[in-house]
């Protein structure tokens, strides 16, 4: 009878530390329903930004990077892309991520376009650009030279890490002659038709 007695007794004992531990969770899992997703989100954010900025490497992204912006980012560091910046006027300088081996005019197009979009979300702007628009009419150009051809690719002008490229304003070039389209043209059919 002891015997039995001694057992009832520890499974008493070992009854009211599980019916703590219920009632913990339950208390558990009122909190955690009680957070709102919006502050859920709030503190997952402030957790990201925290461990951005505590990083050497990730410290000059934007509070809210995407995961595009983060892949760039550490391409630039372990050298196999670079950072490139467009001074766009009155507006502030605009960082680009480019790849380093064999990147053309275009693709370096392609990053302004897609760094000015998420800038201009960012700032909560909703007017859309007309990109086609934007290349009839500006040129971007480094150290003064006109990047004219997109298929031409970016070491050919000398451009490296942290080069600042900038939009220049194109002008219109006359047409010699209704014949000729260009100085080349013309150039051709006087001295080599000739």
């Amino acid at each position: 009878m002891s015997m039995l007695t001694e057992t009832t007794e520890d499974s008493k004992n070992s009854e009211e530390p599980c019916q703590e531990n219920v009632e913990e969770q339950t208390e558990n899992k009122s909190e955690a329903q009680s957070i709102t997703h919006k502050r859920l989100v709030d503190l997952t954010n402030d957790a990201i930004f925290n461990i951005l900025q505590s990083d050497p490497m990730l410290s000059d992204l934007p509070p809210n990077p995407t995961a595009e912006e983060i892949r760039a980012q550490k391409a630039v560091a372990e050298g196999r892309a670079i950072t490139l910046f467009i001074e766009r006027g009155a507006l502030p300088t605009l960082p680009i991520v480019v790849p380093i081996k064999s990147t053309s005019i275009a693709e370096v197009k392609k990053a302004v376009k897609r760094a000015t979009n998420l800038a201009m979300e960012r700032t909560g702007v909703t007017y859309k650009v007309s990109w086609k628009s934007v290349w009839k009419r500006y040129w971007l150009s480094f150290e003064g030279l006109k990047l004219m051809n997109d298929f031409d690719n970016i070491d050919s002008y000398g451009i490296t890490n942290k080069s600042r490229l900038r939009f220049v304003k194109r002008k219109t070039e006359k047409k010699i002659n209704n014949r000729f389209n260009s100085y080349t043209d013309l150039f051709v059919h006087l001295f080599i038709k000739s």
